[in-house]
């Protein structure tokens, strides 16, 4: 599923209030499934980063539910693929819904035998891109080092789990690196 597509050009609010709710058959005016009022509203620069989405494709995969995706201790969570697409760029990572949307998608689809209603799915769709842009802002600026890593965050410097923490927190942003500058990760909302 495409939650942001740069084909659609950015649309104003004059646009937002003919289209919310309302699909149309013209690829132009088809709104996006995204919440761009709520991306606008908490980023420094809206309109910069209307641009910027416009530059890139953002797509998602459901993966499913999956234990300890945190930590051990961590409870079920519904794990969506997420790829960006950039001129010739293109990383994907794995990103853990919140556990109130795993249970909206996930428990009451298997529990209850019922889906989920179409309003609760789409509600949850249209708010990933800011969840995943606002992560993406957090994930940009790793410290340079293991000890500043540690002093920074709170880890240990002793732990062996922390240091991979480090290794994978390091390889999520040189993959946000490929897609954002330093100049237009300010934009994205916070």
């Amino acid at each position: 599923m495409i939650i942001n597509n740069p084909q659609y050009k950015p649309f104003t609010d004059e646009d937002m209030i003919v289209y919310k709710g309302a699909y149309s058959t013209d690829p132009v005016k088809t709104p996006p499934i995204t919440d761009y009022d709520m991306l606008k509203e908490y980023s420094e620069e809206p309109d910069k980063l209307m641009e910027l989405l416009s530059q890139i494709k953002i797509s998602i995969e459901r993966k499913g539910v999956q234990k300890m995706y945190f930590n051990e201790k961590d409870e079920p969570r519904e794990i969506v693929a997420i790829t960006m697409k950039r001129d010739a760029r293109e990383i994907t990572f794995d990103f853990g819904l919140s556990l109130k949307d795993t249970d909206t998608l996930a428990n009451k689809i298997y529990s209850e035998r019922k889906r989920v209603p179409y309003k609760d799915r789409e509600k949850i769709w249209s708010g990933l891109l800011y969840s995943v842009l606002a992560c993406c802002s957090g994930d940009y600026y790793i410290p340079t080092s293991f000890s500043e890593f540690c002093d920074e965050l709170g880890y240990s410097q002793d732990s062996i789990k922390d240091r991979e923490t480090f290794i994978n927190c390091k390889e999520q942003q040189s993959k946000l690196e490929q897609i954002f500058s330093d100049d237009e990760i300010d934009c994205l909302p916070q």
